[in-house]
């Protein structure tokens, strides 16, 4: 990479090669020792790249007319993806060889595997500035982005918190972005990221409170100055009521691709969840929208669609095959009384 740092075609084949690495490779078979000298050498690939591409400019036109546009950020996106899928297949992997043979998957592997959180948080704050929603235009280059997000999402969402804001807002307007996309594998994509975000928090959420509840209540006293450990997550708040706004929109009042309905449930429920003022607040919104003589209708519909809601348990941030078919039953309903008025 430093060799050849005037030759972007020749820095392109080391970061392919490192993305098919991190693809092919048995990462459980390395070890530790030799998977942390790869993750180093990943980062340091990284770090050259970004010297070497810092100031470059690129015109969008030309790049559309590429045979391969971006193909260097489309590569770097493939290799942070595949380092994360690979190091947790394997770890899936482990624990299902623990259970065989009963030593128990506690998950502590994942507190002493080495470096990976680094190692992509480090090309993410490297890559994700440098993309903007013009680019996004770009389908290839659009699902590789989302499905990085997406992965990011599933595998770290209690790093957020410490990611820049600038380079948060970017990271979350692009699922935002990913909703309303007209690939419905972006769709899709979108919000696989939502769903686990979504789900952490609101299991947060519930964990606080009782975190909370149960220090009062072996509080001595009003003064004791007694400290307790809650995880933040105020900031994702702005993000989630906007992406429920949003996915209620589209699955109310849009066009979209049947296909999405799987992954949007499950975004959904989490969302509802955590969100629960604001979506009454939507829902609300939306039957005093609509003409007087269907709007007991559509509370009655909103009244099912909630009866199966698992309001202030941990269940509603699992699949749930009973809301998603509640679901499906509500948007043939509503969807039907909306459209057609």
């Amino acid at each position: 990479m430093n060799l050849y740092k005037v030759v972007p075609e020749v820095q392109l084949l080391i970061l392919q090669f490192f993305a098919d690495i991190a693809r092919y490779a048995e990462l459980e078979n390395l070890g530790d020792k030799r998977k942390e000298l790869l993750y180093k050498v990943i980062v340091e690939i990284l770090r050259i790249y970004a010297e070497t591409s810092a100031g470059q400019k690129r015109l969008l036109t030309q790049e559309e007319e590429a045979d391969r546009p971006y193909a260097d950020i489309v590569t770097v996106l493939t290799l942070l993806s595949n380092v994360m899928t690979s190091e947790f297949e394997t770890f899936s992997k482990r624990i299902e060889v623990s259970s065989l043979y009963g030593s128990g998957g506690s998950g502590s592997h994942l507190a002493t595997s080495p470096n990976i959180a680094d190692v992509v948080l480090f090309g993410i704050n490297i890559l994700i500035p440098n993309i903007n929603l013009e680019m996004l235009k770009i389908p290839d280059l659009c699902q590789h982005y989302i499905k990085l997000i997406s992965n990011l999402v599933s595998y770290f969402p209690d790093k957020l918190s410490g990611i820049p804001p600038s380079l948060l807002n970017n990271l979350l307007g692009s699922l935002e972005y990913g909703i309303g996309h007209d690939i419905t594998d972006v769709n899709v994509l979108s919000f696989q990221a939502i769903a686990p975000l979504a789900s952490w928090a609101y299991t947060q959420t519930l964990h606080n409170g009782k975190i909370f509840v149960s220090h009062m209540a072996s509080m001595p006293g009003p003064s004791d100055p007694c400290l307790f450990h809650v995880v933040p997550i105020d900031f994702l708040k702005p993000s989630l009521a906007k992406f429920l706004h949003l996915q209620l929109q589209l699955l109310l009042f849009k066009e979209f691709d049947p296909r999405i309905l799987d992954a949007a449930s499950a975004a959904l429920l989490p969302l509802i969840c955590f969100c629960r003022s604001t979506y009454l607040q939507l829902v609300n919104q939306i039957i005093s929208q609509q003409p007087s003589e269907v709007q007991a209708r559509l509370l009655a519909s909103f009244e099912k669609l909630d009866a199966v809601i698992p309001h202030g348990t941990p269940d509603a941030a699992r699949h749930n095959p009973v809301f998603h078919e509640a679901l499906l039953v509500f948007l043939r309903d509503v969807r039907g009384i909306i459209r057609t008025k």
